[in-house]
């Protein structure tokens, strides 16, 4: 993957957090860790977000991620 293709991918990825947040009143986000497993970049990507301060995991269970949307990843998404 290029780095344009992981730029778009984490945008996405963030816009669906986002999208998520809204739909269901600020719900986090659960995503099945066996997926990450198989989908690298994913994984990679939601790191990504992370360490940027974008996304923040709510919870490390054993099967899935709950990540949530911050202020500034919504900052960041309203903006463009």
């Amino acid at each position: 993957m290029t780095g344009e293709e992981r730029k778009k991918l984490r945008n996405e990825l963030l816009k669906d957090l986002h999208d998520h947040h809204f739909s269901k009143n600020g719900a986090p986000f659960r995503q099945s860790r066996e997926k990450l497993r198989q989908d690298s970049e994913k994984k990679l990507a939601y790191d990504y977000l992370i360490e940027k301060g974008y996304a923040r995991e709510e919870h490390q269970g054993l099967d899935n991620l709950l990540l949530s949307i911050t202020t500034i990843g919504i900052d960041y998404i309203e903006s463009k």
